[in-house]
């Protein structure tokens, strides 16, 4: 049986001068003379009035939270208003000297008047301070879109631990190439779908290990997947996707979008 009583350690003490408690506490009908220490409203009070321990216990509790918490990760899409004479050059400057070292990868679109930025954060407040960062500065449209790290969905669907470890972040090249692809499931059951989702994630994990610049995203709630992949020209993209399992199971039932991008 635990019995425990929290005080505020302030009040207590205040108690303690003021009025002499004369009904003795009791447990299973027994009295309790005196006792090292107890905890009352979330606060421990020691025998001789010490705040250690309690102190020692908050930050124990607070560790716990932090090594709790996990990174969450966001891609920002922001379209910079088409009115005339608009300096797209100016504004796309503006963009990046407000994402400075904050985002994790940022990207200008080729050919479109948009900004890619990938954010891995603590807190995603991060995230809403820094799209009314960029609206305060002109007229932008900002798109959130909430992602999941392939590796971690790769752990979720039984891919192999040995490629699943802490992704490189690493995109040399100028040039990277962006690939949307969408994956439904019409005719398939769930155990046949998730059984390619975990072929895919593992063919990509292994070109990856096998040293290509790839990045990869599962988006949040959804059968979509972004992949980031720095290649020579496209149709090294195009050989490399021939193999993939969702192209050679499942052509018919994804879509791919390839969007070239520059790195800001």
């Amino acid at each position: 049986m635990q019995t425990g009583l929290n005080v505020n350690a302030k009040k207590t003490k205040v108690m303690s001068i003021n009025t002499r408690n004369t009904t003795p506490i009791t447990i299973n009908d027994l009295p309790v003379d005196s006792v090292d220490d107890f905890t009352y409203l979330g606060s421990i009070i020691s025998k001789d009035n010490g705040t250690g321990k309690d102190i020692k216990a908050r930050l124990s509790k607070e560790t716990d939270l932090l090594e709790m918490s996990k990174p969450v990760h966001f891609k920002l899409t922001i379209e910079i208003g088409c009115q005339q004479q608009v300096d797209v050059d100016g504004m796309v400057k503006v963009v990046n000297g407000l994402l400075g070292s904050k985002a994790m990868f940022k990207f200008r679109v080729v050919g479109e008047p948009k900004i890619l930025a990938f954010f891995e954060v603590q807190n995603p407040a991060e995230v809403s301070t820094m799209c009314s960062s960029i609206m305060r500065e002109g007229n932008f449209k900002v798109t959130c879109t909430s992602l999941l790290t392939i590796e971690e969905w790769a752990q979720i669907i039984g891919v192999d631990s040995k490629l699943t470890g802490p992704p490189p972040r690493k995109l040399t090249k100028e040039v990277v190439y962006m690939i949307d692809v969408n994956a439904e499931c019409n005719g398939m059951t769930t155990d046949e779908f998730l059984n390619i989702w975990k072929e895919e994630a593992t063919a990509a994990l292994s070109v990856r290990a096998a040293g290509v610049d790839l990045e990869l995203f599962k988006v949040f709630g959804q059968r979509k997947v972004i992949v980031l992949i720095c290649q020579d020209s496209p149709g090294d993209w195009e050989k490399l996707m021939l193999n993939l399992p969702f192209v050679k199971k499942m052509y018919d039932r994804c879509h791919f979008e390839l969007t070239t991008l520059t790195k800001l």
